[in-house]
């Protein structure tokens, strides 16, 4: 990712979503509440430019339900 990143995430029901980025030694970095998304398949997209460049672990949280995933930042 150079400037911006898509998040693709799937809920069972309506929930409030955020997402966390944390940097490889487990400090967060970014912390963004994305609001209120229905049932279903959705995407968000979040600015990366005030990263540095390295390899970063985005967290999605929808309700109770978490799922992580690894970003690289160029």
């Amino acid at each position: 990712v150079a400037s911006e990143a898509t998040i693709s995430f799937n809920i069972e029901e309506t929930s409030q979503v955020s997402y966390q980025v944390y940097d490889l030694s487990g400090r967060m970095v970014m912390n963004n509440v994305l609001g209120t998304y229905t049932q279903g398949a959705h995407t968000a997209n979040f600015n990366v430019e005030n990263l540095t460049a390295g390899t970063y672990i985005i967290k999605v949280q929808a309700g109770s339900t978490a799922n992580t995933a690894k970003v690289v930042v160029y």
